[in-house]
């Protein structure tokens, strides 16, 4: 009876440890896309000069990530031009959901 119970309690922590795992799984490539997206996006506001609506849109839209500015003010060429990328994550596990935000910053003209 003792080893029964035993399995059953081992099962239920497995589970648990797994849920843990594939959460990990699915940040790690959340984390990963952000970072591309945000390299990407980091190139395309020091090219217009700025962050733009069709570029928020199209990240809403395409990949269901949110972008915003954090500098105040018009972009000056050679102005460090601050950013971040968000996207809420709903965890396979018993967590609340939770949103991961990535800060990042650009050279205003930079790239050409």
């Amino acid at each position: 009876m003792a080893s029964k119970l035993g399995l059953i309690l081992t099962f239920a922590f497995a589970v648990q440890i797994l849920c843990f795992m594939g959460d990990l799984t699915c940040l790690q490539g959340l984390v990963g896309r952000l970072d591309s997206f945000a390299i990407a996006i980091g190139k395309r506001i020091a090219k217009d000069g700025g962050l733009t609506a069709r570029a928020i849109n199209e990240a809403r839209v395409n990949y269901g990530f949110v972008v915003r500015s954090l500098s105040g003010g018009a972009a000056e060429i050679g102005a460090l031009y601050r950013y971040e990328v968000s996207c809420r994550y709903v965890p396979i596990s018993f967590i609340e959901p939770f949103t991961v935000t990535l800060t990042r910053s650009t050279v205003i003209g930079y790239i050409e």
